[in-house]
């Protein structure tokens, strides 16, 4: 309700990953299907969510109603996991806390009020996961039976496998090895069958599991099975090594105890799973698996049958509040700041008419990039008041270079490209992150491409499509002169700059963006330095255009570093913009 009474949807950072969630709710929306007509690394589950919540309220409910929806499903699993293995004041502590978890809208670990929905299919995946790990405790009496045991687990694990790969497959390991415990053994094996029925079952009307699973193996090669492999593991240890303390006091607690063996190596698979997940996710510092972990090695079955003495059972439950609490009170500050922000709704925050019940408003930041200094003023005296140099323009190692604001007035002005030129029909597709265009222009939106694009992550040098499949159903490409990220624009630069030049003709171009479109290209074929089809190779040649450009709308040039250099660009007139094709490209393998 808290979510769901403002009516609006209040952020503070990651605008471009609405807009992702906007254009798969779109897709879906016009008929379009996951994995089948458009790649993704994640789940039909979460763009079914987000398309019920877009079709229901439009981009302002959109996360809300998904989020709503999401919570109604878990809620019935929450309560019959948490009462039939926790003794009833922890069950509702627990349980609690997990609908906390799922309905926040902010980053794992987030302890500042900065509200965002991105990856809210993480959020979702953990309190998923949390609940199955509580099975391998004991039923407790008179509570629950064995073939709710069984479709409980069964919904648990194909909710997990439908969101999200990495996280059904900890909970596939995870039934795997309760089987080794004989009084969930034969509910665990049970619940795999009927999960692999079900996945048949729903393969007869989806069609697409098979395109599902080499989605994520695509990821997987672009990414690498382990991000940053044992050095990234080590860091992501280090990072977190409050929690693993924590946590190895309450395993040390249960050990002390006598706890059996068998319980506490499947508790250490819990937090080493949880140290895999986080170093795969981009989140705050949390590992999230340590809770369930720790509330299974507190009241775990003992090696000589006897209860845990109440000394033991009460610091471990100390221990497992001192875990809880920091993550807990981030989801719920930053749940309470987005009802209070959504029901103050200052004119300030209003992103405009384009975009109903949305507020981007400002708040302090930790996790991620600072937003410009700028922004507020830009907001308040338009463009005219934006100093260049006061930006933040560190557009490296996937952080942001434009505010929230900026970047909506970036998309603002390509709408606008879109829908005053006659010449750019059909399907649009933009070279980084975020593709609201073919949605928030009404149109049908291409297949064969993917949900999002980001680098060494959904694609790489290495592995990418080819750019023949790639752009097979593209009319039009919108060059960003302000791209949201650096890194996958430059990459895309590379990989398929040469195939654009070729294909694509320069159109249109506004302060912001530069329209390249392929019919136009079809129909009178035009090279020239003079037309500019090479702009999406060398697009920082176009700056002294867009800085003029700076008094029409609120826009900023993102300074971050680009190939050749600076001082090398400074000298290098519009005539020779075609040099970056003559760039040797290391050998590829297209996907």
């Amino acid at each position: 309700m808290m979510l769901l009474l403002p009516g609006k949807t209040v952020l503070a950072t990651h605008l471009g990953d609405l807009l992702t969630f906007l254009d798969a709710a779109d897709r879906l929306a016009r008929g379009q299907v996951p994995n089948r007509d458009f790649h993704s690394p994640l789940g039909p589950l979460a763009y079914a969510l987000l398309a019920l919540g877009y079709v229901w309220s439009g981009l302002g409910g959109m996360m809300l109603v998904a989020t709503a929806v999401f919570a109604v499903l878990l809620l019935p699993l929450t309560i019959y996991a948490c009462l039939s293995r926790l003794p009833w004041p922890l069950a509702v502590a627990f349980g609690v806390y997990i609908l906390i978890l799922s309905i926040a809208p902010a980053a794992i670990g987030e302890v500042a009020p900065r509200p965002m929905f991105a990856m809210f299919y993480n959020r979702f995946g953990y309190a998923l996961l949390s609940l199955l790990f509580l099975f391998v405790l004991p039923r407790n009496r008179g509570l629950g039976s064995r073939s709710l045991d069984i479709g409980c687990m069964a919904a648990l694990w194909l909710l997990l496998f439908y969101l999200k790969i990495t996280y059904a497959a900890v909970g596939g390991a995870f039934l795997l090895a309760a089987a080794w415990f004989p009084h969930v053994r034969r509910e665990a094996f049970i619940a795999l069958v009927i999960s692999a029925v079900a996945i048949l079952i729903v393969e007869l009307f989806w069609s697409g599991t098979a395109e599902y699973l080499g989605d994520i193996r695509t990821a997987a090669s672009a990414t690498g099975t382990v991000r940053g492999g044992a050095v990234g593991l080590l860091a992501t240890t280090v990072n977190n090594i409050q929690g693993v303390y924590l946590f190895g006091a309450v395993l040390l607690l249960a050990l002390i105890s006598r706890v059996r063996y068998d319980y506490l190596l499947l508790c250490l698979f819990m937090g080493a799973a949880g140290i895999l997940l986080d170093r795969h996710n981009a989140q705050g510092p949390g590992i999230l698996t340590f809770v369930p972990g720790s509330l299974v090695a507190a009241l775990a079955p003992r090696r000589d049958s006897e209860s845990a003495s109440s000394r033991s059972t009460l610091a471990s439950i100390l221990l497992i509040g001192a875990l809880v609490l920091p993550v807990g009170i981030g989801a719920a500050g930053n749940l309470a700041f987005h009802f209070l922000a959504a029901m103050r709704q200052r004119p300030s925050d209003l992103a405009g008419p384009a975009f109903p019940s949305l507020m981007i408003t400002q708040a302090p930041t930790s996790t991620s990039a600072q937003p410009s200094a700028a922004v507020s003023d830009a907001a308040e005296h338009g463009c005219g008041s934006i100093d260049p140099a006061s930006l933040n323009l560190d557009n490296q190692r996937g952080q942001e270079a434009l505010g929230e604001k900026q970047f909506l007035a970036v998309i603002q002005n390509g709408v606008g490209l879109l829908e005053r030129e006659p010449r750019l029909p059909g399907k649009v597709f933009v070279p980084d992150l975020a593709n609201p265009f073919n949605a928030l222009t009404r149109r049908m939106a291409p297949t064969g491409v993917s949900a999002f694009y980001d680098a060494e992550i959904t694609f790489s040098e290495a592995v990418h499509p080819r750019p023949d499949i790639m752009f097979r159903d593209v009319d039009v490409v919108m060059v960003p002169k302000y791209p949201q990220k650096y890194p996958t624009f430059d990459l895309m630069r590379r990989i398929y700059g040469r195939y654009l030049e070729s294909n694509f003709e320069l159109v249109a171009r506004s302060e912001c963006w530069d329209a390249i479109s392929q019919e136009t290209c079809k129909k009178d074929r035009v090279i020239g330095d003079s037309i500019g089809t090479c702009c999406f190779i060398s697009w920082a040649t176009e700056v002294q255009h867009a800085i003029s450009g700076l008094k029409k709308i609120m826009c900023v040039w993102p300074k971050a570093p680009i190939t050749p250099s600076r001082a090398e660009m400074k000298t290098k007139s519009a005539s020779r913009w075609s040099i970056n094709l003559k760039v040797h490209l290391p050998a590829t393998r297209s996907v």
